[in-house]
């Protein structure tokens, strides 16, 4: 087998590897897209920067009207 052989077989099997890893990470994100639509307005997780911001300027809390 010549170099150039060698060559060849290495870049072809570098680019069925990254195919798989493509793949598997296309899986992972699909997976993890689902899971959270699938816990929508249940999940725990909020943006506290975003949520402590808002009570400041008034968004996050009604007023009451005495």
């Amino acid at each position: 087998m010549g170099a150039k052989a060698i060559g060849w077989h290495f870049k072809e099997k570098m680019q069925q590897q990254s195919k798989k890893d493509e793949a598997k990470w296309k899986l992972l994100v699909s997976k993890v897209l689902e899971a959270k639509n699938a816990l929508g307005p249940f999940s725990s997780r909020r943006d506290k920067g975003k949520e402590q911001e808002e009570r400041g300027k008034g968004l996050g809390r009604i007023d009451r009207v005495a």
